[in-house]
């Protein structure tokens, strides 16, 4: 693994000054019950071997082991996470939302730490298109409704 470059600190970057849309990602609990934090960013990485990214802050309190199981949930316009309901994928039994725009099942492989955050790699096992014609975007601490093209 390389090391990150050693170069002059730049001022911190504000929060939410990159768009992204609303995504959960998920874990059974301890309980057996779903768990889920919403990503800071995800994206994909490649198609074959379907392989996506996200990053989680370090301070969340859900931590996601290497070969660990998961949800991916990309949430559909104004679907309040508080309300969610969950249903375990068909692949590995991960907690998918329901109503969501699309939901993967997923394996994390690599983790790399980021100074304050951490980025996840997994590959997919599973992939589900919701029918949701909207989804939200969140720019600059705002949440924005956009249409699916």
């Amino acid at each position: 693994m390389n090391a990150m470059p050693i170069l002059a600190p730049c001022p911190p970057l504000p929060q939410g000054l990159f768009a992204t849309g609303r995504v959960l990602i998920s874990l059974r609990g301890d309980n057996g019950r779903p768990r889920a934090t919403q990503a800071l960013a995800f994206n994909s990485v490649s198609l074959t071997p379907a392989i996506v990214v996200w990053v989680l802050g370090k301070d969340e309190e859900l931590h996601f082991s290497l070969d660990q199981a998961c949800g991916v949930s990309v949430l559909a316009g104004r679907q309040p996470p508080s309300l969610l309901h969950w249903q375990p994928g068909e692949e590995l039994g991960a907690p998918l939302a329901t109503d969501s725009l699309a939901s993967f099942e997923a394996v994390v492989f690599d983790r790399i730490d980021c100074g304050d955050e951490v980025v996840h790699f997994a590959q997919l096992a599973s992939f589900r298109r919701g029918t949701g014609e909207t989804g939200d975007v969140a720019l600059r601490g705002q949440v924005h409704g956009c249409r699916a093209l």
